[in-house]
Protein backbone atom coordinates (compact mmCIF):
# COMPACT_ATOMS: atom_id res chain seq x y z
CA UNK A 1 0.00 0.00 0.00
CA UNK A 2 0.66 3.51 -0.21
CA UNK A 3 1.27 3.89 3.64
CA UNK A 4 3.58 1.01 3.47
CA UNK A 5 5.76 2.42 0.34
CA UNK A 6 6.15 5.56 3.03
CA UNK A 7 7.48 3.64 5.53
CA UNK A 8 10.17 1.77 3.62
CA UNK A 9 11.10 5.31 1.87
CA UNK A 10 11.65 6.72 5.32
CA UNK A 11 13.39 3.40 6.94
CA UNK A 12 15.75 3.37 4.39
CA UNK A 13 16.35 6.89 4.95
CA UNK A 14 17.14 6.54 8.21
CA UNK A 15 19.05 3.63 7.93
CA UNK A 16 21.50 5.87 5.29
CA UNK A 17 20.69 3.53 2.10
CA UNK A 18 20.24 5.39 -0.62
CA UNK A 19 16.68 5.91 -1.98
CA UNK A 20 15.59 8.13 -5.35
CA UNK A 21 12.39 9.29 -6.38
CA UNK A 22 11.36 12.46 -7.96
CA UNK A 23 7.75 14.40 -8.01
CA UNK A 24 6.23 15.13 -11.60
CA UNK A 25 2.96 17.17 -11.76
CA UNK A 26 1.39 13.75 -13.95
CA UNK A 27 2.44 11.10 -11.78
CA UNK A 28 2.67 9.39 -8.79
CA UNK A 29 5.86 9.27 -6.85
CA UNK A 30 7.85 6.01 -8.29
CA UNK A 31 10.17 5.27 -4.92
CA UNK A 32 12.98 2.94 -5.70
CA UNK A 33 14.03 1.69 -2.29
CA UNK A 34 17.57 -0.23 -1.51
CA UNK A 35 17.02 -3.37 0.27
CA UNK A 36 17.67 -2.96 3.91
CA UNK A 37 20.70 -5.47 5.30
CA UNK A 38 19.71 -9.05 5.82
CA UNK A 39 21.39 -8.85 9.13
CA UNK A 40 18.63 -6.70 10.85
CA UNK A 41 16.16 -8.87 12.65
CA UNK A 42 12.80 -8.86 12.65
CA UNK A 43 12.28 -7.35 16.34
CA UNK A 44 15.08 -4.75 15.25
CA UNK A 45 13.09 -3.94 11.79
CA UNK A 46 9.67 -3.69 13.89
CA UNK A 47 11.19 -1.60 16.25
CA UNK A 48 13.22 0.97 13.54
CA UNK A 49 9.79 0.85 11.97
CA UNK A 50 7.82 2.27 14.95
CA UNK A 51 10.34 4.87 14.99
CA UNK A 52 10.04 5.98 11.40
CA UNK A 53 5.82 5.88 11.68
CA UNK A 54 6.51 8.13 15.11
CA UNK A 55 8.57 10.23 13.25
CA UNK A 56 6.91 10.74 10.76
CA UNK A 57 3.53 11.93 13.11
CA UNK A 58 6.00 14.70 14.82
CA UNK A 59 6.94 15.65 11.01
CA UNK A 60 3.13 16.49 10.12
CA UNK A 61 2.06 17.45 13.55
CA UNK A 62 4.85 20.40 13.76
CA UNK A 63 3.80 21.45 10.44
CA UNK A 64 0.27 21.81 11.07
CA UNK A 65 1.22 23.31 14.55
CA UNK A 66 3.39 25.67 12.82
CA UNK A 67 6.47 24.38 14.97
CA UNK A 68 9.35 25.57 13.36
CA UNK A 69 12.07 23.98 15.48
CA UNK A 70 9.90 20.77 16.10
CA UNK A 71 10.01 20.33 12.20
CA UNK A 72 13.48 21.22 12.38
CA UNK A 73 14.71 18.61 14.86
CA UNK A 74 12.30 15.32 12.45
CA UNK A 75 13.67 16.72 9.02
CA UNK A 76 14.46 14.19 6.99
CA UNK A 77 15.52 14.71 3.21
CA UNK A 78 12.69 11.87 2.35
CA UNK A 79 10.25 13.65 4.46
CA UNK A 80 10.16 16.78 2.40
CA UNK A 81 9.22 14.92 -1.03
CA UNK A 82 6.24 13.25 0.79
CA UNK A 83 2.71 14.15 -0.34
CA UNK A 84 0.69 14.63 2.80
CA UNK A 85 -1.53 11.22 3.02
CA UNK A 86 -5.69 10.89 3.22
CA UNK A 87 -4.92 10.04 7.34
CA UNK A 88 -2.02 10.12 9.70
CA UNK A 89 -1.36 7.95 11.97
CA UNK A 90 -1.39 9.61 15.11
CA UNK A 91 -1.63 6.77 17.76
CA UNK A 92 0.14 6.97 20.50
CA UNK A 93 1.44 10.31 22.30
CA UNK A 94 -1.04 12.09 20.00
CA UNK A 95 -5.07 11.68 20.20
CA UNK A 96 -7.01 10.78 16.56
CA UNK A 97 -8.16 14.37 16.13
CA UNK A 98 -5.15 16.41 16.71
CA UNK A 99 -4.80 17.05 13.15
CA UNK A 100 -7.75 18.48 12.04
CA UNK A 101 -10.20 16.71 9.13
CA UNK A 102 -10.46 20.47 7.33
CA UNK A 103 -6.35 21.02 7.70
CA UNK A 104 -5.93 17.49 6.54
CA UNK A 105 -8.86 17.89 3.36
CA UNK A 106 -7.25 20.99 2.14
CA UNK A 107 -3.98 20.28 1.87
CA UNK A 108 -4.17 16.45 1.48
CA UNK A 109 -2.03 15.38 -1.81
CA UNK A 110 0.92 18.25 -1.38
CA UNK A 111 4.42 18.52 -0.05
CA UNK A 112 5.34 20.17 2.91
CA UNK A 113 6.36 23.03 0.95
CA UNK A 114 2.77 23.72 -0.40
CA UNK A 115 1.77 23.16 3.30
CA UNK A 116 3.81 25.81 4.57
CA UNK A 117 3.40 28.07 1.72
CA UNK A 118 -0.23 27.74 1.88
CA UNK A 119 -0.49 28.97 5.65
CA UNK A 120 1.56 31.65 4.74
CA UNK A 121 4.09 30.20 7.18
CA UNK A 122 7.47 31.67 6.70
CA UNK A 123 9.48 30.11 9.24
CA UNK A 124 8.23 26.15 8.60
CA UNK A 125 9.18 27.35 4.83
CA UNK A 126 12.57 28.44 5.50
CA UNK A 127 13.03 25.13 7.70
CA UNK A 128 11.92 23.15 4.54
CA UNK A 129 13.94 25.20 1.75
CA UNK A 130 17.21 24.49 4.06
CA UNK A 131 16.96 20.86 3.24
CA UNK A 132 17.55 21.27 -0.32
CA UNK A 133 15.43 18.71 -1.57
CA UNK A 134 12.17 20.91 -2.54
CA UNK A 135 10.85 21.05 -6.65
CA UNK A 136 9.49 24.50 -6.85
CA UNK A 137 7.40 23.21 -10.23
CA UNK A 138 5.45 20.25 -8.39
CA UNK A 139 2.18 20.75 -8.60
CA UNK A 140 -0.76 18.45 -6.70
CA UNK A 141 -2.97 16.25 -8.57
CA UNK A 142 -6.27 17.71 -7.83
CA UNK A 143 -5.68 21.11 -8.06
CA UNK A 144 -2.49 21.52 -10.52
CA UNK A 145 -1.17 24.39 -7.76
CA UNK A 146 2.32 25.14 -7.36
CA UNK A 147 3.69 26.68 -4.47
CA UNK A 148 3.92 30.03 -5.38
CA UNK A 149 -0.20 29.92 -6.07
CA UNK A 150 -0.31 28.25 -2.40
CA UNK A 151 1.97 30.98 -1.02
CA UNK A 152 0.15 34.07 -2.98
CA UNK A 153 -3.54 32.13 -1.73
CA UNK A 154 -2.51 32.50 1.61
CA UNK A 155 -2.04 36.48 1.31
CA UNK A 156 1.91 36.26 2.58
CA UNK A 157 3.69 38.31 0.79
CA UNK A 158 6.85 37.40 2.61
CA UNK A 159 6.09 34.26 1.63
CA UNK A 160 6.34 34.87 -1.89
CA UNK A 161 9.16 36.77 -2.12
CA UNK A 162 11.08 33.66 0.11
CA UNK A 163 10.19 31.56 -2.90
CA UNK A 164 10.95 34.17 -5.46
CA UNK A 165 14.13 34.12 -3.71
CA UNK A 166 14.66 30.41 -3.59
CA UNK A 167 14.23 29.91 -7.15
CA UNK A 168 10.70 30.10 -8.10
CA UNK A 169 9.51 31.37 -11.81
CA UNK A 170 6.90 34.23 -11.40
CA UNK A 171 4.50 33.41 -14.70
CA UNK A 172 0.82 33.31 -14.99
CA UNK A 173 0.02 29.98 -15.07
CA UNK A 174 -2.96 28.09 -14.53
CA UNK A 175 -4.75 25.79 -11.69
CA UNK A 176 -7.00 23.26 -12.29
CA UNK A 177 -9.70 25.21 -11.95
CA UNK A 178 -8.19 27.98 -14.53
CA UNK A 179 -6.52 30.85 -11.52
CA UNK A 180 -3.68 32.25 -11.78
CA UNK A 181 -1.23 34.03 -9.31
CA UNK A 182 -3.56 36.69 -9.52
CA UNK A 183 -6.82 35.31 -9.02
CA UNK A 184 -4.94 33.63 -5.91
CA UNK A 185 -3.54 36.77 -4.43
CA UNK A 186 -6.95 38.43 -4.64
CA UNK A 187 -8.18 35.35 -2.72
CA UNK A 188 -5.46 36.10 -0.01
CA UNK A 189 -6.60 39.87 0.44
CA UNK A 190 -3.49 41.34 0.28
CA UNK A 191 -3.52 44.52 -1.79
CA UNK A 192 -0.30 45.16 -1.59
CA UNK A 193 0.74 41.69 -3.40
CA UNK A 194 -2.12 42.21 -5.93
CA UNK A 195 -0.48 45.40 -6.65
CA UNK A 196 2.96 43.98 -7.27
CA UNK A 197 1.85 41.30 -9.40
CA UNK A 198 0.12 43.39 -11.60
CA UNK A 199 3.02 44.88 -11.93
CA UNK A 200 5.32 42.09 -12.49
CA UNK A 201 2.96 40.03 -14.95
CA UNK A 202 1.19 42.44 -16.77
CA UNK A 203 -0.03 39.79 -19.01
CA UNK A 204 -2.05 38.20 -16.58
CA UNK A 205 -4.49 41.07 -15.43
CA UNK A 206 -7.34 40.17 -17.60
CA UNK A 207 -7.40 36.83 -17.40
CA UNK A 208 -10.67 34.94 -16.20
CA UNK A 209 -10.64 31.48 -14.01
CA UNK A 210 -13.23 28.93 -15.60
CA UNK A 211 -16.51 30.14 -13.84
CA UNK A 212 -15.81 33.83 -14.57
Amino acid sequence: TASNAWHNILLAGMKGSSTHFELSGSASPRPRVAEVSSEVTPSHGTECSEKVRDLETEWWMALFKQDDECLRRCMQPSFVQLPLPDTVDTAGKHKPEALQEGWLRRFRGTTPLQIAAGMGHVSCMEVILSSGCCNFDFKDRRYKRSPLLFAAESGSFPAVRLLLKSGCTLDVSRDKSGETILHKAVRGDNASLVSWICSKVAKGVNLKNKKN
